[in-house]
């Protein structure tokens, strides 16, 4: 995120909505979504959003990838991303 280093507990992330700043559209909460983790660098790469839920969450779920370097700002309630 621009160089900042910031930490967080991904318990802390969980209850984040995920927020288009483009379009403000919700794209779901970080606690349903799935991290990439960069096996070299050992850093998250990008964040794996479902689009919809299979039944009892079972299933093939789409999904949308955003890379972590879209996301823009973390507040108290939204993460904040600029994708496309």
């Amino acid at each position: 995120m621009n160089g900042v280093v910031m930490y967080l507990r991904l318990s802390e992330m969980r209850g984040k909505e995920i927020v288009n700043v483009g379009d403000a559209t919700r794209l779901g909460r970080v606690g349903d979504s799935d991290l990439t983790i960069d096996p070299q660098t050992g850093e998250i790469a990008e964040i794996l959003v479902p689009l919809d839920k299979g039944l009892l969450n079972i299933g093939h779920r789409r999904q949308i990838g955003i890379p972590w370097k879209a996301v823009v700002r973390i507040g108290p309630d939204l993460m904040i991303v600029k994708v496309e």
